[in-house]
């Protein structure tokens, strides 16, 4: 079918992001959804992608007295998740960067439950600071696990660099344990519905943290696959990723300084102004690895 690009209003170095929709006709976007993501085809029923944070200042930002854009942040993420819901989808795919992890494939969660908590506040790295808890429960489209494991297993592809496994736990007689990376996101979609879709949990493996250049090729590939295989369903799906930008802007934070965070986030910001993903390919760092998944799906 006929395909095009859609551009989202967005500042030229917007520091987060948000979101691309399929559609028959274009349509302005909520300045506030940032990083847009371009739309392929007309006919998929991959609806769209959403960049979410999992981060706690994001979901709190009172545990910063609303400071350094923590508060924009919040709100963008609120309308993101009012975005998604109202598309309407069946099911949410969610890759993640801080769930189970194995060393070198994608892993898919195919219990029938997940469930779990976020610590919020522990972010802060400060023990006289109080701490609560945020818990979810998520059913599984067991059937879309499935399909993507179908998909990323590697045998179609003999030469893909990257492929999924799938984990089923406890006979699946007990959910599997979700956290942070999946709870936090999860509840900008859950907090504007009592009848939230089944989800897809999809986690990164953990060889990014030392060989994240390397993994660039085999996720563009993945990517690949992956949106081919999704707009192939006659469901509704929606794609979150769940990740937060650089971590590393101040000295006196948690990570300590380092220059490259300006970078790379000022990169995130061109690539959402002009779809080039060429900009953010040039700032590869830990933090591009759930970028790298969207370029091409």
């Amino acid at each position: 079918g006929e395909c095009y690009r859609h551009r989202a209003s967005v500042p030229r170095e917007a520091p987060f992001g948000a979101h691309f929709q399929k559609t028959r006709k274009k349509r302005s976007m909520t300045p506030t959804l940032q990083l847009a993501l371009y739309v392929s085809c007309l006919r998929a029923e991959l609806l769209g992608a959403v960049v979410i944070p999992h981060g706690d200042f994001a979901y709190d930002p009172s545990l910063v007295g609303g400071k350094n854009g923590s508060s924009e942040l919040h709100k963008a993420s609120m309308n993101v998740g009012q975005w998604v819901m109202s598309l309407e989808p069946d099911v949410i795919v969610m890759s993640t960067p801080h769930g189970m992890e194995l060393t070198k494939d994608f892993l898919v969660y195919q219990n029938a439950q997940l469930s779990g908590c976020a610590v919020v506040g522990e972010d802060l790295h400060n023990a006289s600071h109080p701490t609560y808890k945020v818990c979810r429960n998520m059913t599984t489209d067991k059937s879309t696990a499935s399909e993507i494991l179908d998909a990323l297993d590697g045998e179609k592809d003999p030469g893909a660099r990257l492929k999924a496994t799938g984990i089923l736990g406890f006979a699946d007689g007990s959910p599997l344990p979700v956290g942070w990376g999946e709870v936090l996101p999860w509840t900008y979609v859950t907090n504007t519905s009592y009848d939230p879709p089944e989800i897809v949990v999809l986690s990164v493996p953990y060889s990014r943290y030392n060989h994240s250049v390397e993994m660039v090729p085999g996720l563009l590939g993945l990517g690949r696959a992956l949106a081919k295989r999704l707009d192939a369903l006659s469901r509704r799906i929606i794609y979150i990723v769940s990740s937060d930008l650089a971590h590393t802007h101040q000295a006196s934070g948690p990570y300590g300084f380092c220059d490259c965070a300006e970078k790379f986030d000022k990169a995130c910001g061109r690539w959402a102004s002009t779809m080039e993903s060429s900009y953010i390919r040039e700032e590869v760092t830990c933090y591009y690895i759930m970028q790298c998944l969207t370029f091409e799906s």
